[in-house]
């Protein structure tokens, strides 16, 4: 069963649930955060100091993509590698990059596509997917492709 779990709100909320539930939930776990929005701080973790800080962060792969093209191409590099069981990949925003650069019918075939892959990812190595989101009718998308799929929604005053 494919296990995804979206975070739909805006860039504070996405930044203090992956930092936390990431750390709390796959700190002995192989993470891959794909990490569009550029919020990671790894100094903010550091802070801890903790053994179980530096395992975290030890474990944690990191990868910046600045267009939507190259998060195209990271979420099909990870088709390619060998990711252990039960890995995690976090992708901070699905929907960051700008609109106007590219024709509407292009991105959402490049979705589509980018979804299919993250399905497959799902079911054939047993990873779970974390999506930052702030467009809700994307979500209704991946809500129909996926059969198990989590909303966290920021609340106000958050």
């Amino acid at each position: 069963m494919a296990k995804i779990v979206i975070l739909l709100g805006g860039r504070i909320y996405i930044k203090k649930i992956i930092l936390e539930y990431s750390f709390l939930n796959f700190y002995e776990k192989e993470i891959w955060l794909i990490d569009s929005l550029q919020i990671f701080d790894p100094f903010y973790l550091s802070r801890e100091n903790t053994s179980r800080t530096r395992e975290f962060l030890q474990e944690l792969r990191i990868s910046r993509p600045f267009t939507f093209y190259q998060l195209k191409d990271r979420i099909f590099t990870l088709t390619k590698i060998y990711l252990k069981p039960e890995a995690a990949v976090i992708i901070s925003s699905f929907d960051c990059f700008n609109k106007n650069i590219m024709d509407k019918n292009e991105k959402e075939s490049l979705i589509e596509l980018m979804l299919d892959t993250i399905k497959k990812i799902t079911l054939q190595k047993r990873c779970r997917f974390m999506i930052g989101l702030k467009n809700k009718e994307l979500m209704k998308n991946i809500r129909k492709k996926f059969e198990k799929v989590r909303i966290w929604e920021e609340q106000s005053g958050l």
